[in-house]
């Protein structure tokens, strides 16, 4: 009998330890990111020019498992900076948010490893008001991009929080300006249905981007395949050198 009821109150103890856990939210892991170095003699640029608009307002403080989102961001860009080639684009880093501001923190300018690094690195945790929209940096961009020739990358980086169709008809307006020439790509920091569906209608307002996300390029191999099929054409492996004939015999 003594038995059965230590039986009963070890069950009764792993149930109520099961039922525990259960009721506890399951903690999120933030994504980290691994650069890929592309041989610059392999590729030839694939666009001319690209901005990156980078959301700094309250939210990027929040966390994101251990990491505040702003983090992962940064991570994120530098990982895509460390792999990009140096190919003669010309660039430009917007953030957005701080002081009700759009910031300009790097270009528009001849792209260089260390010196968009050094602008990423730069960029701080929002203080003070922070609600400017995405939609101002989107205007932002294309007045900054107005004299620019040849085609476009505009990459945004945001967890998509409070957006409405502003940002999306902006992305609109932005693909009105530039036509063919500009494609759209965004990246969700965090895993919001609703940020998730903003991001992709912005992306789609460019007609030839995509979107993705903090968790898929944090995957192996896609960063690289990011970084290559916005920026990077492959070159055509040089032909082989003719073989010289054989002399013919008298």
């Amino acid at each position: 009998m003594k038995r059965n009821l230590l039986t009963l109150a070890l069950l009764a103890t792993i149930g109520f330890f099961l039922i525990s856990c259960a009721g506890q939210p399951v903690q999120k892991s933030a994504p980290s990111f691994a650069p890929y170095k592309f041989n610059a003699n392999n590729y030839a640029a694939k666009v001319n020019n690209f901005v990156i608009v980078m959301d700094n307002s309250t939210s990027m403080s929040e966390k994101y498992g251990a990491k505040a989102k702003l983090d992962i961001s940064k991570e994120l860009l530098s990982a895509i900076n460390d792999s990009l080639p140096e190919l003669g684009y010309n660039a430009q880093l917007l953030t957005f948010g701080p002081r009700n501001k759009v910031y300009t923190d790097f270009g528009p300018a001849r792209y260089s490893t260390t010196g968009l690094g050094g602008s990423i690195d730069a960029v701080k945790n929002p203080v003070g008001g922070s609600n400017v929209p995405l939609a101002d940096a989107l205007k932002a961009a294309g007045n900054s991009l107005k004299s620019s020739q040849g085609s476009i990358a505009v990459i945004v980086i945001s967890d998509g929080d409070l957006m409405d169709k502003v940002p999306v008809n902006a992305a609109a307006a932005l693909k009105k300006q530039f036509g063919d020439r500009l494609c759209i790509y965004t990246i969700l920091l965090d895993d919001s249905p609703v940020g998730k569906k903003v991001m992709a209608q912005i992306a789609a307002a460019g007609t030839c981007g995509f979107a993705t996300t903090a968790n898929d390029l944090a995957a192996s191999g896609k960063l690289a395949a990011f970084v290559e099929g916005i920026f990077l054409t492959k070159k055509a492996a040089p032909a082989p050198k003719p073989v010289a004939a054989a002399p013919v015999a008298n």
